[in-house]
């Protein structure tokens, strides 16, 4: 069985309607077009990327690969080449200095370094100086038909200093403020201010970022590097680079400087920052290379086409966060926990999924609530839907019933390209009532269920998830980040737009598996929790493709010994466009992979991943 992934299928029409409205929009339009797994490892989602060109970077000293952020006490000598192309004279000279190619990852690391005992909070202003791009794919000509995607916007951040380390944290980590007119929103991480003897004084500083499509999931990661005078509160130009992205249909470099305005910053918002980053830090899991996982490591290496499609993959066993590090074109990201994912589909489950498991807590018959109960001015056909109709994908509208037909199709194109509230509606309620209800994948169910959600609950959906749920657990800033329609309701997009740390999804994974192993039972509700993880002895949900079932916007993969597993059982997992895979396996083993190469393959990873528990437990 081969399923198209809602990508092939479309091209062409999508194309030529991007070309349409991108000539008269500035908005980039982007849509999670999401496929499921694998089902038995055999599927090809779409077109490899083999013939992707990639940037070749033999001769140059690659960057030690680190776990976490670069450790100040000691050297990265590996970074020793490549710094030399930003030593302190070239970032005097900034725009000025000789053209380059990008450069190794390594080169944002520190080398010798000593960090000042305390710092000032800072204000800094970027914007951009001079910028080079190199297209590696572009499938719908977005580059060409909207240039600014090839720059990074102006952005503010003010930046608190960590005295012990020399941390650098944005007191804002969320979307900067910038305008619905520029393509990106800025998302910030953790990153280092420090000295070294070759800087003549002058503080070095290293941060994370990841740029975002407006109104849409993909993320492009990259670092900037600048000089800081604390003396005279003055900045050197910052030069930055963007080396791997999370993205199917766009991929490119990014690399250039920006133009730096420095000032001291207020100190009252530093010792709130500074306690938040750490209790956020502080309940990570330990991390550990994913080769020091017993027996699993060449298997889980295996679970893609290649590792220029992955931006990050990782296993949670046993409390431990075993992971690949971030590779890019450019050599390893030095602060890969700070790589920002996107949600695409998964956010179907860990957003609106969760917010149900979070309500019925409280309130069990909230599933039967239907969406005239709550909303005015709802189409008699709609109206009698019921939220757990629109979780379960059985809404008894659709166009075309086979599989995944409807969500590549030119009703829900309608759906993906609208950001403003009334249009985004308007476009889900318009698909075609019909006298069954098969599930049909609609990314604008889900969209319908968190409006009927919010509506019953009276306030924003999003922020009570975030309040009750992402908070209590202190899942980073970029969680707590979403994609919300324009005007009106103002309402997350239910079924795409939310933005993870890895930690944040292992933090969601073990919550769940926490309540469905009846360990906890103060969040989530715990049978419904049970239900959706498939801890339960009957099958839930409905059957999306053979042994593949999808149930409150959870999917589950039916496995046996068939497939090289001990006993039958099912797979629980969260699943998003591209080839994201977070899979919760009955021992309490999380897998995850973030990968853009179109393909789902998984399989061969969770055989071997079974067998470190009892898989078979009933």
């Amino acid at each position: 069985m081969k399923i198209d992934s809602c990508y092939t299928s479309h091209k062409l029409f999508l194309s030529l309607l991007l070309l349409a409205l991108h000539a008269c929009s500035p908005e980039p339009q982007g849509a999670d077009l999401a496929a499921p797994s694998d089902m038995l490892s055999s599927l090809d989602l779409a077109t490899p990327l083999a013939d992707m060109p990639q940037r070749d970077l033999s001769g140059l000293a690659p960057g030690t690969p680190d776990l976490g952020a670069p450790d100040l006490g000691a050297p990265d000598l590996g970074a020793l080449p490549a710094r030399r192309a930003l030593d302190l004279a070239t970032m005097r000279l900034g725009a000025g200095s000789p053209e380059r190619s990008p450069l190794p990852l390594s080169a944002f690391s520190p080398l010798h370094p000593a960090h000042d005992a305390a710092h000032a909070p800072l204000v800094l202003t970027f914007s951009s100086s001079l910028a080079h791009h190199d297209i590696l794919r572009d499938d719908f000509s977005l580059a060409a038909l909207n240039p600014a995607l090839t720059r990074l916007p102006d952005f503010t951040r003010t930046l608190v200093v960590r005295a012990e380390d020399g941390a650098l944290i944005p007191t804002e980590r969320g979307f900067a403020q910038e305008s619905d007119e520029d393509p990106w929103r800025v998302l910030t991480g953790r990153g280092k201010i420090w000295r070294e003897p070759e800087d003549q004084g002058l503080l070095r500083a290293t941060l994370p970022f990841t740029l975002v499509e407006t109104h849409a999931n993909c993320s492009f990661h990259g670092l900037l590097t600048f000089l800081h005078d604390p003396q005279s509160q003055t900045s050197t130009q910052a030069y930055y680079q963007v080396s791997q992205e999370t993205c199917l249909y766009l991929k490119m470099d990014l690399w250039g400087w920006l133009s730096v305005t420095a000032q001291s910053g207020e100190a009252a918002p530093a010792e709130a920052t500074l306690a938040a980053f750490l209790e956020q830090e502080q309940a990570r899991a330990p991390t550990r290379p994913l080769s020091e996982l017993e027996r699993v490591g060449e298997a889980v290496e295996l679970a893609s086409s290649g590792l220029e499609h992955i931006t990050r993959q990782g296993v949670l066993h046993d409390g431990v966060h075993y992971h690949s590090g971030c590779p890019t074109r450019a050599g390893d990201h030095p602060w890969c926990e700070e790589v920002v994912l996107p949600s695409y589909s998964t956010a179907k489950s860990a957003m609106a999924g969760l917010a149900l498991l979070a309500l019925a807590r409280q309130t069990p018959a909230l599933e039967q609530v239907a969406l005239g109960d709550v909303l005015q001015d709802m189409p008699e056909h709609w109206a009698g839907v019921t939220l757990a109709q629109l979780l379960e994908m059985t809404s008894g509208h659709y166009e075309d019933a086979a599989y995944m037909a409807d969500e590549a199709g030119e009703e829900l194109l309608a759906f993906f390209l609208a950001s403003e509230d009334d249009r985004k509606l308007a476009a889900a309620l318009a698909i075609t009532p019909r006298q069954d209800a098969p599930w049909v994948y609609h990314s604008s169910d889900t969209f319908l269920a968190v409006r009927l959600m919010q509506a019953w609950l009276g306030e924003d959906l999003f922020g009570w998830l975030v309040r009750t749920v992402y908070a209590p657990m202190h899942l980073s800033d970029a969680a707590r980040s979403a994609w919300r329609t324009r005007e009106g309701f103002a309402q997350h997009y239910g079924g795409y737009g939310s933005f993870w740390l890895a930690s944040d999804v292992l933090h969601l994974a073990s919550l769940l598996d926490a309540h469905a192993r009846g360990e906890r039972d103060d969040v989530l509700d715990v049978a419904r929790t049970r239900a959706v993880l498939q801890r339960t002895e009957e099958a839930q949900g409905v059957l999306a493709a053979p042994g593949l079932l999808y149930h409150r916007g959870f999917w589950a993969l039916e496995v046996g010994p068939e497939q090289g597993f001990a006993c039958a059982a099912r797979i629980a997992f969260m699943s998003g466009f591209g080839g994201i895979t977070v899979a919760m396996l009955p021992n309490g083993v999380v897998f995850y992979q973030f990968a853009d190469g179109g393909e789902f393959l998984w399989l061969e990873a969770a055989r071997e991943l079974a067998e470190l528990g009892d898989f078979c437990a009933p």
